[in-house]
């Protein structure tokens, strides 16, 4: 448990150093403070950051992919499932998507393109 605690103190101040990044100047920084990061973990460490308000965007590895891309899901679950409980979503709702929004591989998701998928049998699929 200690682990897991340095590992999400470890991202968290990561994130926190990479916020006010804005030139390519400092985007070269931000490689090298991953790079270290990376030593000090030993691990591979990806990374996107972007603002829909300029469309800037830095990356480090972000073309790689990783085993553990998908542990976000539990997180993304209880993020809707405590939406679901404050009234703002229902498990019900119809989400609907296009081919494009998909990751290479989506064995379930890619059979229902056209029709979309509720919400509810989607979770129950994963």
């Amino acid at each position: 448990m200690r682990g897991l605690r340095r590992i999400k103190t470890n991202f968290l101040f990561l994130i926190t150093i990479t916020v006010g990044l804005a030139t390519s100047a400092q985007a070269q920084t931000l490689t090298e403070t991953v790079q270290s990061w990376e030593r000090r973990l030993d691990a591979r460490i990806g990374l996107l950051l972007y603002d829909p308000s300029n469309e800037w965007e830095v990356s480090y590895r972000a073309d790689e992919l990783f085993p553990m891309s998908s542990t976000f899901k539990p997180l993304l679950c209880g993020a809707v499932l405590a939406e679901v409980d404050a009234g703002t979503e229902s498990l019900s709702d119809h989400v609907t998507y296009q081919s494009a929004d998909l990751v290479d591989y989506s064995p379930v998701t890619s059979k229902h393109v056209e029709t979309g998928m509720m919400s509810e049998r989607y979770a129950k699929q994963r």
